[in-house]
């Protein structure tokens, strides 16, 4: 065989043999090549999901919408002001959102400011609750208007109460600090947000195409 001798202590391995013979006693080991550094990666960003407002406001505004345009108009109103300070920081927030994950991004979203505290006093049912209470004062078409817009209010805050597995708000702020977490989420996989997504999209709909076949057959 090329590069091989009977009676020599290599060992043939093809081509480019390599020598078996023992290291000279003294001598030093070779230094080990430098193994390869695997490249950094970046930690990995979460999702960030925006709140579901649309869903309070359609929702609203179909259980409104017997009492004309503009009741209807006033309860999906109603449903959509509790989210305008998350909406309006969020906004702020967005062009930052990938430096952050998304459990950083809800806690500045949730947390600490003036923001935070009108978040709380809007998801609180004491505001809306003391406006319904104070309809009945008004004149009758303006009640009718307060009073819807105090139910679609109020139906955002229920409907949270129930979908909220994190980020609840204080039910009952500002008397107490006290929230109650949902076992069920609305977006959350591990609180069968994943079943209620399904089941909320498929309500919306239905609400929708009911509206739409009303209005058709009142213009027939």
């Amino acid at each position: 065989m090329p590069g091989w001798t009977p009676g020599s202590t290599e060992v043939w391995r093809g081509p480019s043999s390599v020598s078996s013979k023992p290291r000279p006693k003294g001598t030093a080991a070779p230094p080990r090549p430098a193994s390869p550094r695997r490249p950094q990666t970046k930690t990995p960003r979460g999702k960030i999901t925006a709140v579901r407002t649309y869903s309070h406001a359609i929702l609203a505004w179909t259980l409104a919408r017997r009492g004309g345009g503009t009741v209807s108009a006033a309860a999906a109103l109603g449903a959509v002001l509790p989210d305008l300070p998350a909406l309006v920081k969020a906004a702020a927030l967005w062009p930052r959102r990938r430096s952050m994950t998304r459990r950083e991004f809800c806690e500045r979203l949730y947390t600490g400011g003036a923001s935070a505290k009108l978040d709380a006093a809007l998801h609180s049912f004491f505001p809306a609750t003391l406006a319904l209470a104070l309809s009945p004062a008004l004149k009758p078409q303006t009640r009718r208007v307060v009073r819807s817009f105090a139910l679609g209010w109020l139906s955002h805050n229920a409907s949270d109460l129930l979908t909220h597995a994190e980020h609840a708000r204080p039910q009952l702020w500002p008397l107490s600090d006290f929230r109650w977490q949902s076992p069920v989420s609305y977006r959350s996989p591990e609180h069968h947000g994943t079943a209620f997504t399904a089941a909320e999209h498929a309500v919306l709909l239905a609400a929708l195409a009911r509206a739409l076949s009303s209005r058709r057959s009142a213009g027939t």
